[in-house]
């Protein structure tokens, strides 16, 4: 349970830096469910044997779910309906260039 909790703290805290780095996109952000619903996929895809892995991939997810909320003007329904279609745009590159980011 306590780990639940730092986890969800975690995503809380990295969600909000992610925001403050966005510039432009700043004020583009998904309904709260929407985001973390988006981190919980996000950081569910890979076991980590360490802090540091756990940390980096946080990180990158929060990236990640700042540039599709940069993307699709913090709309849920913008998202839902290209994800839907199956046309999520900066979809695995964008991923890739977060974690990229967050391994530095």
């Amino acid at each position: 349970m306590k780990t639940i909790l730092t986890i969800l703290i975690s995503l809380s805290i990295a969600s909000s830096i992610s925001y403050a780095f966005l510039g432009s996109c700043q004020d583009k952000r998904f309904s709260r469910q929407m985001e973390y619903k988006l981190m919980q996929e996000c950081m569910s895809s890979s076991y980590y044997s360490s802090y540091s892995q756990q940390v980096s991939k946080l990180n990158a997810c929060a990236c990640y779910v700042a540039s599709l909320a940069c993307e699709y003007d913090g709309k849920d329904k913008k998202l839902n309906k290209a994800a839907e279609k199956g046309k999520l745009k900066n979809d695995e590159k964008e991923y890739n260039k977060c974690l990229e980011d967050a391994k530095d």
